[in-house]
């Protein structure tokens, strides 16, 4: 075998860390998303015409 052993049992840990990072960055561009879409919608009803 190419790994021997040792490569069928050993895992590597998943990366909670990054995958909870990501999901920080990710919620906040949602956030800031839905804020500026409602600030678009504010200003289009706003205007005259």
């Amino acid at each position: 075998m190419l790994g021997g052993p040792d490569a069928l049992s050993a895992r590597a840990p998943l990366p909670w860390k990054k995958y909870r990072l990501w999901g920080v960055l990710a919620l906040g561009v949602l956030l800031i998303g839905g804020m500026s879409f409602s600030l678009y919608r504010k200003l289009q009803d706003s205007q005259p015409g």
